[in-house]
């Protein structure tokens, strides 16, 4: 069985021969470049320094021999950072204490040179704006074709060569996260609340980009993708960040409106839907939706029980993630790993639906013995 048609399976809620892993696909499970480097150092594999694919959250491009050792089965449609999308414009600067750039966004991001891991947001361009502010405010253009330069022919080739593949590419972050980044939280937040008008308006501009955006690059990646992953965040650590009243007015009716142009455009592609944190209470909506993948199941987060999510949701929706990042991996034993990898087979495997994966990117300070252990258990117990 190939890597690809193990995945599909997965995807169809049928079981293959064993579990699908993922390390690398997207850009809420993989691994930060210093902890990748740890883990190359801990197997005495002796490889060129990898490159960083996502520069904002520097994780790692990981290299071939690595994922065929673990037998990875997904592969991700990225751009070339090199070649392609936005980022190859960047332009880092010396601050003093930190580096910093600006995106084409307008937001402001830097990081410490001491002990700095990522990029962090300082600049939020909106702060304050009124509504004609917001209307006159330039996005970026989101039908650009150099967005996704490369990626039908990298699409093609992964697919010939029997990988499970996830496109990956978008612009900026999801609805309500670009919403808050672009006027920072306080006033994003407030103006759900005192200013709807503005919020639509804001709304209605970022979904308009995200449709001609997703409906012209898959219309020219074509049927090679078997997930597109969109997505934000909906969920705090032990509560949804948002009422579910809000996000039916605000965002359920843009979600629907996105994904029925994603589908539109590429009839058999399944959507891969990221929120981190408590968003148990939004499965039903983003069902209804469209959706058809939950990533990454924050699993220790409230209401995010695997078993009862399997229960009630196995059903309809495909889990995508399940491995804890936040205790287990960073200060867990290796016995701690095996027992955590076990329990998400066993709650999420039963009649196909699963894809594992760490819950989110592996972040620099992780043991590399646990992340090996991760993959060893996956491989040696995932089996149906």
């Amino acid at each position: 069985m190939t890597h690809r048609e193990r995945f599909a399976l997965a995807l169809e809620h049928k079981e293959a021969d064993r579990v699908p892993i993922d390390l690398g696909s997207t850009w809420a499970s993989s691994i930060q470049k210093n902890a990748y480097v740890e883990v190359l150092k801990y197997l005495g594999m002796d490889l060129p320094e990898p490159p960083i694919w996502h520069f904002m959250q520097q994780l790692s491009a990981i290299h071939e021999e690595f994922l065929k050792r673990f037998e990875i089965d997904v592969r991700g449609i990225h751009p070339d950072l090199a070649t392609a999308g936005p980022e190859k414009t960047i332009q880092v600067k010396d601050t003093g204490d930190y580096w910093a750039y600006s995106d084409e966004w307008g937001l402001g991001w830097r990081m410490p040179k001491t002990g700095g891991f990522y990029y962090d947001m300082y600049q939020h361009p909106l702060v304050g704006a009124d509504i004609e502010q917001v209307r006159r405010y330039p996005l970026p253009d989101g039908g650009d074709p150099s967005r996704w330069a490369g990626l039908p022919e990298e699409g093609r080739r992964l697919a010939s060569e029997g990988f499970g593949t996830v496109l990956y590419t978008r612009v900026g972050a999801g609805l309500l996260e670009t919403l808050l980044w672009l006027q920072g939280f306080e006033d994003g937040f407030v103006n759900l609340v005192a200013n709807p008008e503005l919020t639509e308006c804001l709304l209605d501009r970022i979904l308009d980009l995200n449709i001609r955006f997703y409906s012209k690059m898959l219309a020219d990646v074509g049927d090679s993708p078997q997930v597109v992953a969109f997505g934000e965040d909906l969920g705090l650590q032990d509560r949804p960040m948002l009422s579910l009243e809000m996000f039916r007015r605000y965002l359920l009716p843009r979600y629907q409106a996105l994904f029925t142009a994603i589908k539109a455009a590429s009839p058999n592609i399944k959507i891969l839907f990221h929120t981190c944190g408590a968003s148990a209470g939004f499965l039903p909506d983003l069902i209804e939706a469209g959706v058809d993948v939950l990533n990454p199941v924050q699993v220790s987060a409230a209401g995010m029980d695997t078993k009862k999510l399997k229960k009630e949701f196995g059903g309809q929706l495909v889990f995508w993630g399940g491995i804890d990042t936040q205790h287990v991996l960073p200060r867990g034993t290796p016995a701690d790993v095996r027992d955590e990898v076990r329990r998400r087979i066993d709650d999420l495997a039963p009649g196909g639906g699963f894809v594992l994966a760490a819950v989110h990117n592996i972040q620099s300070g992780v043991p590399p013995r646990n992340v090996v252990t991760m993959l060893e258990t996956a491989l040696e117990y995932g089996g149906y």
